[in-house]
């Protein structure tokens, strides 16, 4: 699915500011070489990535090991966004061990 670009969005105020009819996403990142937004509905569930099925191919490919957890939003403060991170992994890891 490609993005869907109505219009120029604004730099100010930097984060994510809901207008009613859509989202403006403004951040200051000129190091930066990538950048990833990573939603959350209601039950904790990434919107935009399938975690199972992304680990299950990582678990395919041999590697059993620590996985690097950080949250950088707006919506959760930073260690309400990684422990929310860090449910949905054992979530999936849990649906992984019993399959």
């Amino acid at each position: 699915m490609e993005p869907r670009i109505d219009g120029p969005g604004t730099w100010d105020p930097l984060g994510l500011t809901l207008d009613g009819t859509g989202a403006n996403i403004a951040l200051r990142a000129p190091g930066a070489s990538t950048v990833d937004l990573c939603l959350f509905d209601d039950d904790g569930n990434e919107t935009h990535t399938d975690y199972t099925k992304a680990l299950q191919l990582v678990l395919d490919a041999g590697y059993h090991g620590y996985v690097g957890v950080e949250y950088e939003g707006s919506s959760l403060s930073e260690d309400d966004g990684i422990i929310a991170t860090k449910k949905l992994l054992e979530r999936v890891r849990d649906q992984l061990a019993s399959a």
